[in-house]
């Protein structure tokens, strides 16, 4: 899906409703980052943004929950997007 607006335009506005959407998925700290945190982003950019797997969910989020995360932001944001994971250690 190719994006008719910039990442950065796109998730204005949408930053609180986007952070309860990972939140529901079990993931913290959601950062922006890529071309949209640096503010070099085009109309034809991704939106990259960044969230952590808290220690307790280890091992229990699948790679179907993610997939299904990134689809419901590529929807909320109209365009393309991924989510690179990070787990947090204890």
């Amino acid at each position: 899906m190719e994006r008719t607006v910039r990442p950065a335009d796109a998730v204005r506005g949408k930053e609180g409703e986007i952070r309860r959407l990972i939140d529901t998925y079990g993931f913290i700290e959601p950062r922006l980052f890529g071309s949209a945190a640096r503010g070099d982003d085009h109309e034809g950019s991704d939106l990259d943004l960044l969230a952590t797997i808290p220690p307790a969910l280890i091992g229990k989020i699948s790679l179907f929950d993610i997939a299904e995360l990134e689809d419901e932001l590529q929807a909320m944001v109209g365009g393309p997007g991924r989510l690179p994971r990070e787990q947090q250690h204890a």
